[in-house]
């Protein structure tokens, strides 16, 4: 009997052991967790931060194409008037720079 109570003892003192140890890794699973959760946080306010740069770099970027269109057009319309300048001061007769009619 006694024989029992030791081997019922030494069951029980592991079953303790494992109990133990079951709520010491619960508890670090849920530290662990925690600290993931907090990880998560951390990260989706980096990404919501990331995407309201990207948000006024897209932005910026299209009133950049914006004013290199204008600028080519104005750069297209001044060629254009030096162009018809210069074939106007080429005309032979043409002192005031106003082209001369054609009488043909």
């Amino acid at each position: 009997m006694y024989e029992y109570y030791h081997m019922w003892l030494g069951g029980r003192s592991r079953l303790d052991q494992i109990i133990k140890h079951n709520e010491q890794s619960h508890e670090e699973t849920e530290l662990e967790l925690a600290r993931l959760r907090e990880q998560a946080e951390h990260l989706k306010g980096n990404l919501d931060e990331d995407l309201l740069q990207l948000d006024e770099i897209k932005e910026t970027l299209l009133e950049t194409d914006e004013s290199l269109l204008v600028a080519e057009e104005r750069e297209a319309e001044l060629l254009e008037i030096q162009r018809l300048r210069a074939g106007t001061a080429a005309l032979p007769g043409s002192k005031s720079g106003k082209p001369i009619k054609s009488i043909c």
